[in-house]
């Protein structure tokens, strides 16, 4: 899309809001669909569908270009085909003496194949969510051995044509590029994960869990057992305990549960009379919940980073057309920016340096070159070593700072000259209270020339 858009010469933002657009039709279209399809009963395909929409984490995070989003997508359809694969071996089972029961889907065999080599080279974590329910299949591998070669051959096929491609994409020839193992290796070593942020083991169970439901949780597992046979289930509790193993844990890392969460949610039944009352309210509850929580999240935090870029690429670069030496993006407190978007015309041949996590310290290289630095939650002290590196490379070089306006309490206010602010921003991971008092709840979002 983004190579379309660059095609067609779109702005950057019009091809943002493409690819959110392609992703919520694509997330739409497929969702209902595998809804459709695992669930027998219409009025449970509607509920799923209903609180599947209505997600704060569907109408915000779905419409990302997370690798989650991607997996989301392809792990429907591979829980439709192993649940339909089920219902078949149920049915083989039942139908035995008769004999009358027709071969599997050869068609279904083969897109089983090819989902799952794709859903695992788009990240790892997908095996986890299918591991359980992949007892289906063995179970039907076991019963059908000649048939099973047909998946087997379709996963084989698939990933080698992926590892050809990301070999040719990563130009690693005569190294091939195998992206499910690197990323396996690379998440088995806590070293690298402390540079992404340790979390305690029952991150995902204590907090993300509850936090992606919400007021529902009374209406679902672990208070209502009501769907604890279904497919949907053992995924669900597959990819919960399997993700808990690993010591960073992110609430998107999740992304691909909410569709499933959401087929399992109990109105009609619940265990006790509290919970009877109380699925009366739920529904006007989580309406309240998920549209407060779409506002911040899809509104307010970290919203302004989108405007600064554009911001950046019609009015910062253009006073630099013809600006000798060289210019320094640095981005501060912020999420690391879609620095695609920054028009490749107006800034060119840059070298992109990001701060390791965990790490207060910075090391520019010498090169002749535009920078754009992501510096993350670093130090104030990070900002000014960076800053002096630069001018120590080249004293012309011209450093702007993009940065939360509650994060410039930390620097004195004639050592900087505000170029552009935009109010419609939250930093909600660097407060700091005890040094700035209630100003550090400041919103807004800022271009700075800095002036150390």
């Amino acid at each position: 899309m983004i190579l379309f858009g660059k095609y067609y010469s779109l702005t950057p933002f019009q091809i943002l809001v493409l690819v959110k657009f392609q992703l919520t039709i694509l997330s739409w279209l497929i969702t209902d669909w595998c809804l459709y399809r695992l669930i027998p009963i219409k009025h449970e395909r509607i509920k799923a569908t209903l609180f599947t929409v209505t997600s704060y984490l569907t109408l915000v995070h779905q419409s990302h270009t997370f690798s989650n989003s991607t997996e989301t997508l392809v792990l429907l359809p591979t829980l439709y085909i192993i649940n339909d694969i089920r219902s078949y071996l149920e049915q083989a089972n039942t139908e035995k003496k008769e004999k009358t029961i027709p071969s599997y889907s050869s068609t279904k065999l083969i897109v089983l194949g090819f989902l799952i080599a794709f859903g695992t080279f788009n990240r790892i974590t997908f095996i986890a969510w299918i591991l359980f329910p992949s007892f289906f299949l063995v179970k039907f591998f076991l019963n059908y051995p000649i048939r099973s070669f047909i998946p087997i051959i379709s996963f084989i096929i698939s990933c080698f044509l992926i590892i050809y491609i990301d070999t040719l994409y990563y130009e690693t020839s005569p190294t091939i590029t195998i992206a499910p193992l690197n990323n396996l290796l690379y998440n088995m070593s806590t070293s690298n994960l402390q540079q992404h942020g340790i979390h305690s083991r029952i991150t995902h169970i204590l907090i993300n869990y509850p936090q992606m439901v919400g007021p529902l949780i009374f209406l679902i597992f672990p208070f209502n057992f009501s769907y604890t046979k279904t497919t949907t289930f053992l995924s669900i509790i597959s990819g919960f305990i399997i993700l808990s193993i690993f010591p960073h844990q992110e609430l998107r890392f999740l992304l691909p549960a909410v569709p499933l969460l959401s087929s399992i949610i109990n109105f009609s039944n619940p265990d006790s009379k509290i919970l009877s009352k109380y699925s009366k309210y739920a529904l006007t509850i989580w309406i309240i919940y998920t549209s407060i929580m779409s506002i911040f999240y899809g509104l307010v935090h970290q919203a302004g980073i989108v405007p600064s870029l554009i911001e950046i690429n019609d009015t910062i670069l253009d006073k630099y057309s013809d600006f000798e030496a060289n210019v320094n993006l640095i981005f501060w407190r912020t999420y690391p920016p879609p620095t695609w978007m920054i028009e490749s015309e107006k800034l060119s041949d840059v070298a992109y340096i990001e701060r390791i996590d965990d790490l207060d310290t910075i090391t520019i290289p010498k090169i002749d070159q535009n920078r754009i630095i992501t510096l993350k939650g670093s130090p104030v002290s990070t900002v000014e070593s960076a800053y002096k590196q630069i001018k120590k490379i080249e004293n012309n070089d011209e450093v702007l700072l993009i940065a939360p306006i509650s994060a410039m309490l930390n620097i004195d206010s004639n050592f900087y000259e505000p170029l552009w602010e935009y109010s419609w921003h939250l930093d909600m991971d660097h407060f700091e209270y005890d040094l700035h008092g209630i100003e550090t709840f400041t919103p807004g979002i800022g271009i700075y020339k800095l002036l150390l």
